[in-house]
């Protein structure tokens, strides 16, 4: 990056076009600024996988310098979004699983290493009474 980059406080004023189209938001950025975005709905999942990824790199590069590691989870804490449809597939480890979303106009996965899988499997079992 060339440029300072300005830092995300917040997103506001999301809505959907008229048609399904697109989304628009607003970012709020450090120093109350504020920036219109809008995105073709068919690229929301490239910019939502691309963010995790983003997220994921910083980690492991957080770890490869010797970074602090962030305390140990108890819980997941993060905000519930409807699925259509959900699908499993072999991983792309030994033992992985894939797994699917069918968010309706787009899709998102994410692959889970074996020991998350097995743990998954037994908490769905729980929760649907199987």
């Amino acid at each position: 990056m060339d440029a300072e980059p300005v830092f995300i406080r917040s997103m506001v004023n999301g809505a959907a076009q008229q048609d399904g189209g697109a989304v628009a938001f607003e970012i709020v950025a450090d120093g109350d600024q504020t920036f219109p975005f809008a995105c073709a709905t068919e690229d929301v999942e490239k910019v939502v996988s691309w963010l995790i990824g983003l997220g994921l790199l910083a980690e492991q590069t957080r770890a490869d310098q010797g970074g602090e590691a962030p305390p140990e989870k108890t819980g997941i804490n993060a905000t519930p979004n409807p699925v259509k449809r959900a699908a499993a597939a072999s991983g792309q480890a030994d033992g992985g699983v894939v797994i699917g979303f069918d968010m309706g106009l787009f899709d998102l996965a994410f692959n889970l290493p074996q020991e998350a899988a097995k743990t998954l499997h037994a908490a769905l079992g729980r929760a649907i009474g199987g």
